[in-house]
């Protein structure tokens, strides 16, 4: 029997862009690959851009590689370089926090090693400077196509709104100083 990754993929997107709507810092988000998110987006800076490059299946998960790319623009100057390097791993450092140890996350994945990072020196089109994640995670098969969807937006027909069902609110570190917690889909 086959499983259908693409309501897994959805929900892992959903899940980032909740995530970056969330943070504070955080002003664009954008999935697929970067010059792709460029063209189509404003780039509200610093924005954070996900991509999944590849899935493979076990007997028990969808494995998933993820790189997500966090930048902001630097000043001709770039007298706020140092600055907008740390604050793009502080958002990364976030995500991974988030990832990892989040009972959110937790219930229906995990990472799989390490996280790899790159800094990324005047990306793309404009003078942005940042980092690049990348890490694979595993996704669990218990997760029926059931499951997944009942965790996604419906449409209910009879009121002609989006039904969002409520998840677990997400708790994550914020700077690595104090503790935040946001409801599914709070700003």
């Amino acid at each position: 029997m086959a499983i259908d990754t693409t309501v897994t993929l959805k929900r892992q997107i959903a899940e980032f862009s909740e995530w970056a709507t969330a943070h504070p810092m955080v002003n664009d988000f954008g999935y697929g690959q970067y010059l792709e998110t460029y063209r189509t987006s404003e780039n509200k800076y610093m924005g954070l851009v996900v991509n999944s490059p590849s899935a493979t299946s076990e007997d028990f998960f969808i494995n998933y590689s993820w790189e997500v790319i966090c930048l902001d623009y630097v000043l001709d100057e770039k007298e706020n370089r140092d600055e907008v390097n740390s604050d793009t791993m502080g958002v990364l450092r976030d995500l991974e926090n988030t990832v990892r140890y989040s009972k959110r996350w937790q219930d229906f994945s995990r990472v799989d090693g390490s996280w790899s990072y790159r800094k990324v020196d005047e990306f793309g089109a404009d003078k942005c400077f940042g980092w690049i994640a990348a890490f694979t995670l595993k996704v669990k098969k218990r997760h029926g196509i059931c499951e997944i969807k009942s965790l996604m937006p419906t449409y209910d027909f009879e009121s002609g709104t989006v039904v969002y069902p409520s998840c677990d609110p997400v708790t994550f570190l914020i700077n690595g100083a104090t503790e935040d917690s946001f409801a599914s889909g709070a700003e």
